[in-house]
């Protein structure tokens, strides 16, 4: 199964943890191509780790500061 990675963004601005509350503001969601982890084996699971991790990263940057 292909990993199909999902960011979230604002979402601790408009409801802080612990607050029974949300507060107005923006929120986004961006869902981005799956993975497909065929070439992903024990040996190179950390490339699969950082090569996730980077493009959300990446993603969530550009919506944190399309939030702001």
């Amino acid at each position: 199964m292909p990993i199909l990675p999902v960011v979230i963004a604002g979402t601790g601005d408009i409801w802080p943890r612990g607050s029974k509350f949300m507060k107005s503001g923006k929120a986004m969601i961006k869902t981005l191509e799956p993975i497909d982890i065929t070439k992903y084996n024990k040996d190179n699971i950390e490339q699969l780790v950082t090569e996730t991790h980077n493009k959300m990263k990446k993603v969530y940057d550009e919506m944190v500061t399309a939030i702001q």
